[in-house]
């Protein structure tokens, strides 16, 4: 049995098994998509691993972690290069070729990619942790590309300083008029309910299976 998603064309397939059981239907899925559809398998990225070592997928690191108490676990995971790629978008528009634009102009730029970012990743295991060390980041560059754009200005680093959020008053942030930096752990973080998932809608098709 298998259930199809239907928001992407990568797909996994878990195998209760050996390495050999895992290589037995990998083969039986070329023949039947060839067969059924005249698709191929790409041999590039087409691989057999692991849970234990653990492999990506959409934007993630699927793996099962040991855990002395209660076994193996399921984990689904930030990968780092996911991480560094966020610090690498916010200090292209955190840059001395900005320091022209006003505070509220790098906030709105800043917020889509952070809000963005952090809502894909929330349902990851250990997201809080991971969102809360990027605010600091962020918040970091953002005080840096300040204090290059305000180099002039005397007494620069007392005047410069974060603001109480008007969502949170008790987090600080940068802010400029009614603009100010959007905080990614303020989200919740939720991890997926994979006790309880039932069979989509989608998938219950009356009759006899066809194949």
């Amino acid at each position: 049995m298998f259930f199809p998603i239907r928001y992407a064309d990568d797909f996994v397939i878990l195998v209760s098994g050996s390495r050999e059981d895992a290589e037995v239907e990998k083969r039986a899925l070329s023949d039947y998509l060839q067969q059924m559809t005249g698709l191929e398998l790409s041999d590039e990225k087409t691989r057999v691993s692991s849970t234990v070592h653990g492999f990506a997928f959409l934007g993630t690191r699927v793996r099962l972690k040991w855990h002395r108490r209660f076994g193996y676990s399921p984990r689904l995971e930030i990968p780092k290069h996911k991480q560094a790629d966020l610090r690498y978008a916010v200090r292209q528009l955190a840059t001395a070729r900005t320091n022209l634009w006003p505070l509220s102009k790098l906030l709105q730029q800043l917020n889509p990619i952070l809000r963005g970012w952090a809502n894909y990743y929330r349902f990851c295991t250990g997201a809080h942790r991971v969102l809360k060390r990027l605010d600091f980041y962020v918040g970091d560059r953002i005080w840096r590309w300040l204090m290059y754009k305000h180099k002039g200005l005397p007494r620069k680093r007392s005047t410069l300083v974060r603001l109480p959020s008007s969502t949170r008053p008790t987090r600080k942030v940068w802010r400029d008029a009614r603009t100010e930096q959007f905080l990614m752990d303020t989200l919740r973080v939720e991890r997926f309910k994979r006790g309880w998932m039932l069979a989509p809608a989608f998938t219950v098709v009356p009759g006899e299976p066809s194949a």
